[in-house]
């Protein structure tokens, strides 16, 4: 009471809980590159992680009938509200870029483009550095959504599910419908 007003202390908004769980970047890194390799070894591309600090690359795959392998540079992001995350990357020795966008909800996305595409259409910074907005990957990049395969043009647009799937027999149709309608007694 020396003639100073009393400070009161802000009030703070309730905060939601985090729908990700807490984890470092590493933490992230490493799962983003576990994910991939054994996204790409379900794809039919054996792929193992090399190990920590090991320079320019990431993952190392062998592609079916192929004779050299792949090297695979492996970044992600997280979603924030905050800022547009960029991508930095430097064109030293690997094959291909893959990039996992980890969204506050739901699951993982993946894209895994050549690296003569990322150091043509990536933005050039006057450090040698190439620079990609994430929000440019949905449109510049959607051929290579989910490429596990190493496809060098990218894979096609996917189709529904409803037009991917054969449309059941008329034979099972019927079947089908007699299960579930009630039986007569005989």
């Amino acid at each position: 009471m020396n003639g100073k007003p009393l400070r009161r202390p802000l009030a703070r908004r309730p905060s939601a809980p985090p729908l990700l769980p807490p984890c470092t970047t590493k933490q992230l890194g490493d799962a983003t590159e576990y994910l991939t390799a054994g996204m790409m070894t379900l794809a039919g591309i054996p792929t193992s992680v090399m190990p920590e600090h090991w320079p320019d690359y990431d993952l190392i795959a062998q592609p079916p009938g192929e004779g050299l392998p792949q090297r695979i540079n492996v970044k992600s992001r997280r979603e924030k509200v905050t800022y547009k995350a960029t991508i930095q990357l430097r064109p030293d020795e690997w094959d291909w870029f893959a990039f996992v966008w980890v969204p506050q909800v739901g699951q993982p996305r993946y894209w895994i483009i050549p690296k003569t595409i990322v150091v043509r259409d990536m933005k050039s910074q006057a450090n040698g550095e190439r620079r990609l907005g994430t929000r440019t990957l949905e449109r510049q990049f959607a051929r290579f959504e989910n490429n596990f395969a190493l496809l060098p043009a990218g894979r096609t647009p996917p189709r529904s599910l409803a037009t991917a799937l054969p449309p059941p027999s008329a034979k099972r149709r019927r079947q089908r419908v007699s299960a579930d309608s009630p039986r007569r007694p005989r």
